[in-house]
């Protein structure tokens, strides 16, 4: 299945379900908190606790979770044409997202890519992509990250990530 690697160096949204208890569920079933920085938390592996994430969720303009962010540091990883991939990001969207429009990504209000939908399960559809290091730098020096996801109906939902805590956060994966 096609993806879509970051590009430079890689109204409501009624019509999608409420992530009310994805919200209370943290990263996965499983997980434990291990730190909070800022905005975000880094939760790890029960069974396996130098297997760590760094997440946040992130609710629409009403309050109600929309989405959530999570990413893994992937140190020494290359990708095939060689460069680098410093983490992978998942994005969990409610179902009800409209598929092929992705997951758009702005830091700071300029467009740094798109993150594809590759599965939805019970719970929510998902998008992860290898992010090299530009893009780590991109969130360790922003200031807010907004993700948009749009409904089938085609209302667009703009979700606003913090980025307070997310250089200590990452740093400490």
């Amino acid at each position: 299945m096609p993806t879509v690697l970051f590009r430079h160096a890689a109204a409501a949204l009624l019509a999608l379900a409420p992530l009310a208890a994805f919200a209370q569920q943290g990263a996965q079933p499983g997980s434990t908190l291990k730190a909070t920085h800022g905005a975000w938390e880094i939760r790890c592996d029960v069974n396996a606790p130098e297997n760590c994430i760094l997440t946040q969720v992130g609710n629409r303009a009403d309050g109600q979770p929309a989405l959530r962010v999570a990413l893994r540091s992937t140190p020494g990883a290359k990708g095939p044409n060689g460069v680098e991939i410093a983490a992978v990001i998942q994005i969990d969207a409610p179902l009800g997202v409209f598929l092929p429009a992705g997951v758009e990504v702005k830091i700071d209000g300029a467009e740094i890519g798109r993150a594809a939908f590759q599965v939805c399960d019970s719970r929510a559809c998902i998008a992860s992509e290898p992010v090299p290091a530009d893009f780590i730098d991109k969130m360790k020096k922003g200031n807010g990250a907004t993700m948009t996801i749009m409904a089938l109906n085609g209302e667009k939902a703009e979700i606003a990530i913090s980025l307070s805590g997310f250089t200590k956060g990452f740093n400490s994966l």
